[in-house]
């Protein structure tokens, strides 16, 4: 399936769900967003508020520092910014992987316990921006990426390479976190 369906069923499950879900219009020309000149200013700001922190800080961290950037990108780039949650999937594993249901739980829980999901920026072009998982490869030995950089690029572009890891959405929005993930945006 491609990400454009699978980011629209993320939209309608957030609201199925009763949360609300800002509006976001995917852009039917599809242009890339990022460009030579902001993805340097990306990468200032980045560094500026996320690489310059120990990499412990980093790896593992990806819905703390995607929600913090979030209006960072969207006032670089002029564009509505989507903050994405779900899963990397390969040909063989999924990576952060939680049942729906399952998240949908998390209220519930205590806020200290681990929770298995990844978060990324979406554009309008429907280009990804993931601030760190060159930091989660790295870790896992399977990139020798310098882990202080991030990671865009359009998963339709490149569905069905071999090796290649897909972004995979499951819900939507800050105001899903702020229901069931229960983070508070850092000042």
């Amino acid at each position: 399936m491609s990400y454009k369906k699978q980011l629209i069923a993320a939209i309608e499950r957030t609201r199925d769900n009763g949360i609300a879900v800002k509006d976001f219009v995917i852009e039917s020309a599809s242009y890339p967003i990022v460009n030579a000149q902001n993805e340097m200013m990306l990468l200032e700001s980045f560094n500026e508020h996320v690489y310059n922190k120990p990499f412990e800080e980093i790896h593992g961290q990806c819905v703390l520092h995607s929600w913090n950037l979030q209006d960072i990108v969207a006032d670089i780039l002029n564009c509505d910014v989507l903050l994405t949650l779900g899963y990397l999937l390969n040909e063989l594993d999924k990576y952060f992987f939680t049942e729906e249901q399952q998240i949908l739980q998390w209220k519930e829980m205590p806020s200290n316990l681990r929770r298995d999901i990844h978060a990324w920026l979406t554009l309008p072009s429907l280009e990804i921006i993931d601030i760190t998982l060159p930091a989660t490869l790295f870790k896992m030995n399977k990139s020798a990426l310098d882990y202080r950089t991030f990671m865009h690029y359009r998963p339709d572009d490149h569905y069905g390479l071999t090796g290649r890891i897909y972004h995979t959405p499951q819900f939507v929005d800050n105001d899903f976190l702020e229901r069931v993930y229960l983070l508070k945006k850092l000042e």
